[in-house]
């Protein structure tokens, strides 16, 4: 099975296009959200000839941000079959931007450990909570609402921008985000289809079930109508699930990674990145956390396989 897929994978042609913006966009965030669920519907369910005899994997994209010496830059890297489809969608969406292949610009680091020229440290994000919970959106910072003045704003990439555009000469820094339409991983622990495989909208009901108590009995086996009893904060909670149940599903691998010249790199950079995603964090709902990393142990025994480069 991994030879087939991994024969599959070898065989596909990734190109970059790159994503010059405007100086203006006067578009809500939901024009991107539009965009995005076309690349659900690309990788679509895969029939068993095509999974187990062509070794065929749902497709996936990856979606980056990158600064090159403070030169924020925007990429989609996707299979060269792909590539019509994509440029249609954007610029339906965003008629003013321009849309280039460009040469993989990861081509022009030489990190090989010892051997290279530059040091490197990266980190991998995960979740805080289980998928059905949301992380905070753009309809949380207010802006689905359009008319609303310049100044009244709050975008949460600001931040991030800002900080890839601090970094100086020879270092850089790779944002990425690897989407593909969402597999059924979480199994069912109630209901009829109790010990089945559900995607995060079965993990959803079974949230929302537990916090209203409605499949609770009275030992006369009447409902017990706690559901009447939910507090502010679990309704916010239940229309947030309920929400997010609404979306199309993506499982999503996040990381990013600096990288600096040996003689500049500055290793500080650790601590930066893993809270780089933090404006996308609500305590009661969903965040991100550092995952796996390659440099910054606390202490040195947590080194013990020799994992970190």
């Amino acid at each position: 099975m991994h030879y087939v897929q991994g024969r599959y994978i070898a065989r596909v042609n990734w190109i970059m296009l790159e994503i010059k913006l405007p100086k203006e966009i006067h578009k809500t965030p939901l024009a991107m959200e539009i965009m995005l669920n076309s690349l659900y519907q690309m990788s679509a369910k895969i029939v068993w000839w095509d999974k187990y005899w062509k070794g065929k994997v749902k497709d996936w994209f990856s979606l980056e941000m990158v600064s090159i010496e403070g030169n924020v830059k925007f990429f989609i890297r996707t299979g060269a079959f792909y590539k019509n489809v994509i440029e249609a969608q954007l610029y339906a969406q965003y008629p003013d931007i321009e849309i280039h292949e460009v040469p993989d610009y990861t081509r022009y680091v030489d990190y090989r450990g010892k051997e290279g020229d530059w040091e490197m440290i990266s980190t991998e994000y995960a979740l805080t909570k289980e998928d059905a919970y949301p992380i905070k959106t753009y309809v949380d910072y207010g802006m689905d609402k359009e008319g609303v003045k310049e100044e009244f704003k709050i975008d949460p990439l600001t931040s991030i921008i800002e900080y890839l555009g601090s970094i100086g000469k020879d270092e850089q820094i790779w944002i990425q985000i690897l989407v593909q339409s969402a597999s059924k991983r979480h199994k069912i622990t109630s209901g009829k289809k109790k010990g089945q495989m559900g995607n995060w909208q079965d993990e959803g009901k079974e949230i929302i079930d537990e916090l209203t108590k409605r499949n609770e009995k009275t030992p006369e086996g009447t409902p017990s109508f706690k559901m009447m009893l939910t507090t502010k904060g679990e309704n916010e909670i239940i229309a947030a699930v309920e929400r997010n149940m609404g979306k199309f599903g993506f499982d999503c691998g996040i990381r990013a990674a600096y990288f600096g010249k040996k003689d500049k790199a500055d290793f500080s950079h650790i601590k930066a990145l893993g809270g780089l995603l933090r404006p996308f964090t609500t305590f009661n709902l969903n965040g991100f956390k550092g995952g796996d990393q390659t440099y910054g142990w606390d202490f040195p025994w947590q080194d013990y396989d020799k994992t970190r480069l």
